[in-house]
């Protein structure tokens, strides 16, 4: 039985945050229009994430982040995702 991870971090930068939000537990919910936030949702636990890109003049000069929510936060970012 595989497990995840998602009760050890909180949140994730960089490469991290890239290979965390690619595992196969890891599923894209919605993405926000206009701009680089991205939802998913573990598989396992069911803790939501948010995928963002901070960047400055390109694409080479960014951060991923991805940051777990809480039931709050989720409610307040992502009005529109029923759980």
């Amino acid at each position: 039985m595989k497990q995840c991870q998602c009760q050890r971090h909180d949140i994730l930068t960089g490469p991290a945050a890239e290979e965390y939000s690619r595992k196969e537990y890891m599923k894209e919910v919605q993405w926000a229009d206009g701009g680089w936030r991205y939802l998913f949702k573990c598989q396992i636990c069911g803790s939501y994430w948010e995928k963002t890109w901070e960047g400055g003049g390109g694409f080479d000069f960014g951060m991923t982040t991805l940051r777990r929510l809480s039931p709050a936060e989720l409610k307040e970012r992502w009005p529109q995702v029923e759980t």
